[in-house]
């Protein structure tokens, strides 16, 4: 990845805490989904400051996360399941020394398919994914609800005002999957409610690499901005908003 890309996720790396959080249900489901246990081990792509691999390292017994951002990494909790490599997954194949001779059970990418090389993770996959692995691809996020939380839409089109022009993005992998010979097992689904002060939510926004720079370089008027949206909406200093935890699951097409 370029650069400039990678210096904007070290740059939203010190707030990646206060992005909308993987609810423990979510991985709950998963391990059941997949059989997970002791014996598993999952290989997190794109894993950034480590929510996915801290909360699905509870199901398994191993988790090693690659990420290009060293800032994001330093910032991932450890314990004794959790490994990581500062490694980009679009870089030079094949995969780093680290991973030489290991098999992972699964691999799981959260909000990061779109990141990612088709090519690159086909190859990944050969070399690394044993045979009845899956892929699953993990999302947070608040979600537009009724007419009472109108302000979850608006607040998104506030950030991406300060977001720099990008192409339509395909969360949902289905054609980088299907070009490398996976399909769709499941999708699984959390809802559930987050609630904000003003100063959480103006951190939620800078935890989006591409927009924090810009938001940054204006920051007051960012706050402004967002104060005046969610005024009418918040009650004793605190604002609620819908939010949903997901997972794609994709298998080997037979």
């Amino acid at each position: 990845m370029s650069r400039d890309i990678r210096e904007s996720f070290n740059l939203a790396s010190r707030f990646y805490g206060s992005r909308v959080p993987y609810h423990p249900e979510l991985f709950e489901i998963l391990a059941k989904e997949l059989r997970m246990g002791p014996e598993t081990s999952v290989l997190d792509i794109c894993c950034g400051a480590g929510q996915v691999s801290s909360a699905v390292s509870r199901h398994v017994g191993r988790v090693v996360g690659i990420d290009f951002s060293e800032d994001m990494l330093a910032r991932a909790p450890r314990n004794g399941r959790t490994d990581y490599i500062l490694h980009d997954v679009n870089g030079p194949i094949p995969a780093p020394a680290a991973l030489d001779g290991q098999m992972f059970d699964h691999f799981i990418l959260g909000r990061a398919i779109h990141w990612v090389d088709a090519g690159n993770l086909g190859a990944l996959a050969r070399a690394h994914l044993a045979p009845s692995g899956t892929i699953a691809l993990c999302a947070a996020r608040l979600f537009p609800g009724d007419a009472e939380q109108d302000w979850v839409r608006g607040f998104f089109a506030l950030r991406d005002a300060y977001s720099y022009p990008e192409p339509p993005v395909d969360y949902a992998g289905a054609d980088k999957l299907g070009a490398i010979g996976f399909r769709v097992r499941t999708q699984l689904l959390v809802r559930f409610t987050m609630t904000f002060d003003l100063t959480a939510l103006f951190r939620h926004a800078l935890s989006f690499g591409r927009a924090a720079e810009l938001i940054r370089r204006d920051q007051e008027t960012f706050k402004s901005k967002l104060a005046e949206l969610v005024a009418p909406h918040m009650e004793n200093g605190l604002i609620q908003g819908p939010a949903r935890a997901g997972a794609l699951v994709y298998e080997r097409a037979a």
